[in-house]
Order: C-alpha cells, then structure tokens, then sequence
C-alpha cells in the first residue's frame, strides 16, 4: 500500500500542495497518509487535503505524533478514515496571521480570517458533527485534545494500537505562534452538547405540525397532500410505497445508513397510497423523525460542501486577480446555480491591476525583523 508522509510544516519542502500533487499523480490503490506536523499555510493546508479528496483510492490518514492547525484538518478532511496513535495529539485553532496597513485592510484581513475560519471549523463539523458556530467556538479558544479526547469527540474514527510511544519532535518555532505549546498545558477541550450534525429547518418540518406530541405507542397519520409533498421532497411518485420512501431517504442520506435500517425495521404499515383522495399512511413515529433528520443531515452535508467548493474556487479567482474581493459573494452566489458558466467567466476574465501586499508563507530569516505575511 502506497504512503504519503506529512512530517514537515505544511506548504514548505515535501508538504508543499504543488509536492503532494506531484506524488499522488504517481500513486495507486489505496493510500495512507501519516501525519506528524505543527500546520502551516492554510492554502495549502485546503489544496492538499482537496488533493486527496479527490485520490480515487482509499484514504486513511493515521496521526503519529502531532496534527494542528492546518495538519488536523487535512487529516480530518481529507481521509475516508482518519486514526490516531495513542501518545499523539490534534490542536485547532482559528485561522491567524501577521500583517500591516492601514484600519480599512486590517479590517478587510480580520474578515478573510474569520471568512477561512468558518470554512475550516465547516471541515469539523462534517467529520464530528455539531454545527460550524460551536467549532468555532473550539476553536477560538485553541484546543489541543488528546487521542481519547479526539476520539470521544468525533474527530477520529480509531486509536490505532502501537507498541511503543510515538516520536514527538519539537516543532519549537512553529508552535511557539499558538497559545499553548502543547497538551499537557492547554485546558480539557470543550464537550458539544450532542455528536449530531447541525439541524436546519427543513420541508419535513412543515409537512406535520402537532402542538402536543402523541404517546410512544401512537403513530402519526399522513394525508394523501403530505405524502404527496413528502415523496416528491425525495423524487418518488405519489404512488410509492413506505419501504421506497425509505430507500430514498437511505439514498439521499448515505451517511446515515445505520439510521435508516433501524427507521425501516420501526415501520408498521408498509402499505401502497391509492387514489382515494382520504387514504392515510401510518408511519411508527421513530421511524418516522429518523427519516427527517436523516433527510436534514444528508442536505445539511450537501450544502455545506457545496459552500465550501464554491468558496475555494472564488477564492482562488480572487487571489490571480479576477475578481475583487467586494464581488465574493456575488461570485460564489453565481457559482453556487452554475458552476460550469462562472468557471468560464473567470477564466475569461482579464486580471484586475492590484499592488502586492505580501507573501502567501512565513519568513523565518524575517522573523527578527519585519513580518511578512501568512496565514495560519
């Protein structure tokens, strides 16, 4: 099985996205990405782990010794299964920066931070469940977590066993930027209330509305107009019956598998609709809120992609000058109902004449004296 080693700080040397591009060209089968990184550019952070979003093997991103900043997001985003070593540790944070200029571009480069910081805290919130507020709320206050804390929280799928501790390097100047050095001297990291996705109103909300909810035992009665809306919410006919509204809803929610078999195994009536505009369908009750927050959570996830595609895709047209920042949600807006027709207008676009502000990594010959730009 191919490996991919992320051992350095990321967009520098053999953790830079262009690198990693390089490599997983070459590469076939399913793949193991092993972590070990204080961070780096967030850029690159987001090319890399969409790099391997897109491997058409396997991914399994097993943290070794220390995943943060952009490390942890990469091996949370990017991999189909991400495990973690006993002795390792994962560290968020918000997305930061060093920069100079007036109060307009300081306030426009707090917006860009905060902008980045609701995208990555999204990457979490997808893996872990929760909403992207409450990450970012975690990491606002710089969390670190141990394997278990990591695991307990969602963020990992396993503790891969090892026999003997983990090598931990001393990222000294890397980390010397974040809050606390490490673990050990950072506070127990915030508990989200539950581990579910975060919950939108949805259309299902609307099909039944009950002031007072029934008994355990009782179950609610649909009209032949709710069921109608109900199937066409998921692209069946009206003439389909329960055991095909819950495969689709098993279709549109994948993620959520587990759910829907047990909301099929709750069902009592598996009846086909007729055309008797007074026929009902009676649907247990836990199936039935399984099936709605299944839907919920699988168009929760889809919009949430969507977003974060789009964003990554504006932002890069705004940073080879295409567009201008004022026009970004413009932009996204249109990619969000065409991407193909926004691709090409970008692409078409004549580069907007800008002044270079800085650079994209840090300088650490520069770190004495004046600070360039990064973003972390």
């Amino acid at each position: 099985m191919p490996e991919l080693l992320l051992y350095d700080e990321i967009g520098v040397g053999d953790c830079s996205a262009k690198t990693i591009r390089q490599r997983l060209a070459d590469m076939t089968g399913d793949l193991t990405v092993r972590v070990n990184s204080p961070g780096g550019d967030v850029y690159a952070g987001i090319s890399i782990m969409n790099a391997l979003r897109s491997y058409e093997g396997t991914v399994t991103a097993i943290i070794e010794g220390l995943a943060a900043s952009a490390a942890s997001f990469i091996a949370i985003g990017g991999a189909d299964t991400t495990r973690i070593h006993p002795h390792a540790e994962i560290m968020i944070h918000d997305a930061l920066t060093l920069t100079q200029g007036n109060a307009d571009q300081i306030t426009e480069t707090a917006a860009t931070l905060n902008r980045l910081s609701d995208s990555i805290a999204s990457i979490y919130a997808n893996k872990a469940g929760g909403t992207t507020e409450q990450w970012r709320d975690i990491m606002r206050a710089e969390t670190w977590y141990t394997a278990q804390e990591a695991l307990d929280a969602g963020l990992v799928d396993a503790i891969e066993p090892t026999t003997t501790k983990a090598h931990q390097p001393a990222f000294t100047q890397v980390c010397a930027r974040y809050k606390y050095p490490s673990r050990h001297d950072a506070p127990p990291p915030k508990q989200l209330p539950t581990k579910t996705k975060g919950r939108n109103v949805s259309i299902l909300d609307n099909l039944i509305n009950i002031e007072q909810p029934p008994a355990p035992t009782e179950a609610p009665t649909l009209t032949i107009e709710q069921w109608t809306a109900l199937t066409q919410a998921v692209g069946l006919q009206p003439t389909a019956t329960v055991d095909e509204l819950v495969a689709a809803v098993e279709e549109i929610a994948t993620s959520t598998a587990q759910e829907i078999q047990q909301a099929a195994a709750n069902l009592n009536a598996k009846q086909p609709i007729t055309n008797n505009t007074n026929a009902a369908v009676m649907i247990d009750r836990r199936a039935w809120n399984d099936m709605k927050r299944a839907i919920t959570r699988g168009l929760t996830l889809d919009q949430q992609e969507n977003r974060l595609q789009a964003e990554q895709v504006i932002d890069q047209g705004i940073r080879y000058g295409k567009i201008t920042p004022t026009q970004r949600e413009k932009w996204i807006a249109s990619y969000l109902q065409d991407p193909d027709s926004t691709l090409t207008a970008i692409n078409r676009g004549k580069e907007i004449p800008r002044v270079e502000r800085g650079y994209s990594h840090y300088d650490e010959e520069a770190d004495s004296g004046d600070k360039k730009a990064w973003v972390r």
